[in-house]
């Protein structure tokens, strides 16, 4: 998830990614995991990764 890191203060990247990450796992039948490092993340975006996975 590095590219996340270029968008310093966004959330939208992550809040896409998360309903991305849910239709590919319905498409093709198997979970999809993402992995963050919280260390390089700030709040909001630490928050909107959580959102996006529920």
């Amino acid at each position: 998830m590095s590219w996340g890191l270029t968008a310093v203060q966004g959330v939208t990247g992550y809040e896409t990614w998360g309903a991305i990450a849910e239709e590919l796992a319905a498409q093709i039948g198997v979970p999809v995991l993402s992995f963050y490092n919280k260390e390089h993340m700030i709040e909001d975006q630490v928050q909107a990764a959580f959102r996006a996975h529920r």
